[in-house]
């Protein structure tokens, strides 16, 4: 994939399906350097574009931007694109953003894009196993160091080269769970967690405490179960359709 660059023009070569009823778009925005009194403001240009947010460690923020391309009318890069000009006019804080369709995919977009630029990994297959194939195995979240060794032992050092392996001699190798789990991130899959887990999982609030940072009051009146996962700091999130797992990201109407 190739970054984007806020001062070039965006050309996307292979057709997204980010609007299918099934497909989301997740954002992951990495906030280069803003400072403490800054940051929780910076939160409030992020829910301008989609109420699903949720503040990550290290300055970085993960956004479901599927109904507001809806809303937007825009693309995934125009709409990436955007959110980087406000938080410089704003602010002057610049971001990197990787774009999605699930939230591993987003992030390692984010961390393989260089500095200050959006990079957008289309909703497509064989787009995601271009990308994936090349990276090191330890790139997957579930591989870490004495996975990655032990993969590296058989031969299995990049993404690619464990795409190609069944999943039960994954499981063989490094066990039932890590290996099915392995085996679905090698294809750029993630398994969304249930509704009943989310809820259980979920907290408000608007930013993760960090340091001289403070979290947030979360919302007075009663609100629809959270879906974002249970570490501290989760995001703010808006009402879910009907068995999906992720909130509606839509921005509210104007009157």
């Amino acid at each position: 994939m190739t970054p984007i660059s806020p001062m070039t023009p965006v050309v996307l070569a292979t057709p997204m399906s980010y609007l299918t009823p099934t497909a989301r778009t997740i954002a992951h925005v990495q906030l280069h350097r803003p400072s403490d009194e800054s940051y929780r403001q910076l939160f409030t240009v992020l829910t301008d574009l989609t109420p699903v947010v949720q503040a990550l460690p290290s300055d970085a923020a993960l956004l479901d931007l599927t109904g507001a391309l809806r809303y937007f009318d825009l693309t995934p890069a125009d709409l990436a694109l955007l959110l980087q000009v406000k938080l410089l006019a704003r602010f002057g804080v610049q971001s990197t953003v990787g774009v999605g369709p699930n939230r591993m995919l987003a992030t390692l977009a984010a961390q393989t894009a260089d500095p200050t630029t959006v990079q957008v990994l289309p909703d497509d297959p064989a787009a995601v196993a271009a990308f994936l194939d090349p990276l090191p195995v330890r790139a997957l979240p579930e591989a870490g160091p004495r996975t990655s060794r032990t993969l590296a032992g058989y031969g299995l050092a990049t993404v690619g080269e464990l795409r190609t392996v069944p999943p039960a001699t994954l499981q063989r190798l490094v066990g039932a769970a890590a290996g099915r789990l392995l085996a679905e991130r090698a294809r750029g899959t993630t398994r969304a967690p249930s509704a009943r887990a989310a809820r259980r999982r979920a907290c408000w609030s608007a930013a993760t405490s960090r340091g001289t940072r403070s979290t947030p009051t979360p919302p007075a009146a009663p609100c629809s179960p959270p879906r974002w996962s249970s570490r501290p700091g989760c995001a703010a999130a808006a009402r879910s359709p009907p068995g999906s797992n992720w909130r509606s990201a839509s921005p509210t109407a104007p009157p």
